[in-house]
C-alpha cells in the first residue's frame, strides 16, 4: 500500500469516527436537555442548578453540532425544492435610514424592556439598599461597555471592516473560525431568544390573567377580557410580522411609531416613579442606610445582584447591531444649536446614541427603584403578581394608574420582544454563514430562532433571566477583550496602556 493510499485512507477513518463521536455528543445533550425538562418543577435550589444544567447541555449540542458539521460539510447532498426550503425570510434592512433620535429611541425601548416591570419591584422590596447599588454599579459597567463599542466601531470602521453587532468585533480581531468568536455569538444568540422567551411569558400571563382585574374596574364583571387578550396577543404577533417582513416597506412608519411609544413609555415611568416617591411612607435619606451583616455576605449579594440586573442595561447594542440602517449623517435635536452636535457622521453620532440610551435608562431604573423603595410594598402581595408593576401602582393608587403601567408593559413588551428576536435570527444567521452551521439554519434562522423560544418558554421566569444574564455577560467580556486582542504585539511598537477593555471586559 503506497504511503498516499495509507495517508487517505487514515484521513477518512479520522472523519469518521469524528463524525460518530460529534452524533453522540449531540444524542448525549439531547438526552440532557429532556433530563433538565423532567427535574424543572424541582424547588428554587434544583432550579439554580438546573440553570448550569441546561448551560453544559447547550454547550455540548453546539460542540456536537459543530464537530459533525465540520466532518460533513464537503459532502454535497442536492435535495428536491420544496415549500419548505422557500419558506419567507426576514426583511433585510435597506431604504430607510435612522437619524439620532430613531437610534436613540430603538436603544432606549430595548433597554426599557419589560424585565423591568418584575425585576426592579421584586428586587428593590428583597435586597433594599444592595437592589439600588446594584442598579448603579450595573450601569456603570454599561457605560464602559457603551463606550468601549463606540471605539471599536470608529476603529474597525476606519479599516473598512463590517462592525454590525458586537460579536463582528471578535471576528475581525480572532478570525471567523475563531472558538472566541463563537462563543461571543453564540452567547449573545442564547440571551436574546430568552429574552424574547420572558418577554413572551409575562406579556401572555398578563393578557390572560391580571388585565381582567384592571379591565374590571372600568367596564364592570360583564367586561369580555378574553377577547381584549387575544387582541393584545394579536397586536404582538402583528408588530412582529410587520417588523420582521415588511420593515423595508414601512420603515419611515416604524421609526416614527418607534420613537413616539419610547417617549410615552418613559414619561409614563417618570410620573410613576414621582408620585411614588411623593407617597413614600420612608424618608429619601433612608436609601444611604448601609445594611447590617458581615461584609463578605453583603459583597456577595451585591456581586450577584449586579449580574442579575445587568439584563436592564444591555439594550444599546443594538443601536450598533443596525449601523448598516443608520444615515450617513444627523444632527442631534435641541442640541444641534450648537455646532459640534450638527452633521455628525454616522460612528459619531451612533456613539453618543449608545451613552445616551445607557445614560436615560439609569436615571429612569433608578428613579423607579428609590420610588418603590420608599414606597414599601407589601412583599408577599408583589410576589404573587404576575407583572409586580402593575399591581403596585393600582394598589396604591387605584385603577387609572393600573391601567396606564398597563400601557407602559404592553409599549416595553412590543420594543422588547422584538428587537431581541430579530437580533437573535441575526446571531444565528451570522453563525450559519461563518461555517458554524448548516447553511440551511441560516436560511430559515427565524424558525429555528421561535422552536428554540418555545423551547426555553417551558421554564420559569426566573430561569429564563438567570439564562440571558449568563448569555449576555460571557458574549459581553469576549467582545471587550477583543479590544485588546486585536493589537498585536509589535517589538518596534509601544502601545500606550489602555485600561478601558481590560476594566469592561472583567467587570
Amino acid at each position: 500500500m503506497s504511503q498516499r493510499s495509507w495517508l487517505s485512507d487514515f484521513r477518512v477513518s479520522i472523519r469518521f469516527v469524528s463524525l460518530l463521536f460529534g452524533l453522540a455528543l449531540v444524542l448525549l445533550s439531547l438526552f440532557l436537555i429532556v433530563s433538565v425538562f423532567e427535574a424543572s418543577s424541582g424547588t428554587s435550589t434544583g432550579q439554580f442548578l438546573i440553570f448550569y444544567e441546561l448551560i453544559l447541555s447547550l454547550s455540548i449540542l453546539a460542540g456536537g453540532v459543530t464537530l459533525a458539521h465540520s466532518v460533513t460539510r464537503s459532502i454535497r447532498i442536492r435535495v428536491p425544492s420544496s415549500m419548505f426550503l422557500r419558506m419567507p425570510r426576514l426583511a433585510k434592512k435597506d431604504g430607510h435610514q435612522y437619524g439620532f433620535f430613531a437610534a436613540l429611541s430603538l436603544g432606549l425601548g430595548a433597554t426599557l424592556g419589560s424585565p423591568l416591570f418584575v425585576l426592579i419591584p421584586l428586587n428593590v422590596v428583597q435586597y433594599g439598599f444592595i437592589s439600588i447599588a446594584s442598579l448603579l454599579i450595573a450601569a456603570s459597567i454599561s457605560i464602559l461597555v457603551a463606550r468601549l463599542y463606540g471605539r471599536m466601531y470608529r476603529e474597525w470602521s476606519d479599516k473598512g471592516q463590517e462592525c454590525v453587532g458586537g460579536p463582528a468585533f471578535t471576528r475581525n480581531a480572532c478570525g471567523r473560525s475563531s472558538l472566541r468568536y463563537f462563543i461571543a455569538r453564540f452567547g449573545l444568540w442564547i440571551g436574546n431568544t430568552a429574552l424574547a422567551a420572558y418577554s413572551v411569558i409575562i406579556f401572555v400571563n398578563y393578557s390572560r390573567f391580571d388585565l381582567a382585574t384592571t379591565l374590571q374596574s372600568f367596564l364592570g364583571s360583564g367586561a369580555k377580557s378574553e377577547v381584549v387578550a387575544l387582541s393584545l396577543i394579536g397586536l404582538l404577533v402583528a408588530w412582529f410580522v410587520v417588523n420582521a417582513f415588511f420593515e423595508k416597506r414601512y420603515a419611515g412608519a416604524i421609526a416614527g411609531l418607534q420613537i413616539g411609544l419610547t417617549i410615552l413609555l418613559c414619561a409614563i415611568l417618570l410620573f410613576e416613579s414621582a408620585i411614588l416617591v411623593q407617597a413614600g411612607t420612608k424618608p429619601l435619606t433612608s436609601i444611604f442606610t448601609l445594611p447590617t451583616g458581615e461584609i463578605s455576605t453583603i459583597a456577595f449579594a451585591l456581586v450577584a445582584n449586579t449580574a442579575f440586573l445587568f439584563l436592564l442595561f444591555f439594550g444599546f447594542q443594538e443601536i450598533q447591531a443596525m449601523s448598516s440602517d443608520l444615515a450617513p449623517k444627523s444632527n442631534i435635536p435641541i442640541l444641534s444649536f450648537f455646532k459640534r452636535f450638527r452633521d455628525l457622521d454616522r460612528v459619531n453620532f451612533a456613539q453618543k446614541a449608545m451613552l445616551g440610551s445607557v445614560v436615560v435608562a439609569t436615571v429612569i431604573n433608578i428613579v423607579y427603584a428609590i420610588g418603590v423603595y420608599v414606597a414599601v410594598p407589601n412583599a408577599s402581595a408583589l410576589s404573587g403578581a404576575s407583572v409586580p408593576a402593575i399591581f403596585l401602582a393600582q394598589s396604591l393608587f387605584g385603577p387609572v394608574n393600573g391601567l396606564l403601567m398597563g400601557i407602559a408593559f404592553i409599549i416595553a413588551s412590543l420594543t422588547t420582544f422584538v428587537p431581541s428576536f430579530l437580533s437573535s435570527t441575526r446571531h444565528l444567521r451570522a453563525l450559519s454563514s461563518d461555517g458554524f452551521f448548516p447553511k440551511s439554519i441560516g436560511r430559515s434562522s427565524w424558525l429555528f430562532s421561535l422552536i428554540f423560544m418555545m423551547v426555553l418558554s417551558l421554564f420559569n421566569a426566573d430561569f429564563l433571566v438567570r439564562i440571558t444574564d449568563f448569555g449576555v455577560l460571557v458574549a459581553l467580556a469576549f467582545v471587550s477583550f477583543s479590544a485588546l486582542w486585536s493589537r498585536k504585539p509589535v517589538l518596534t511598537i509601544r502601545h500606550r496602556l489602555d485600561f478601558l477593555p481590560s476594566l469592561a471586559g472583567t467587570s
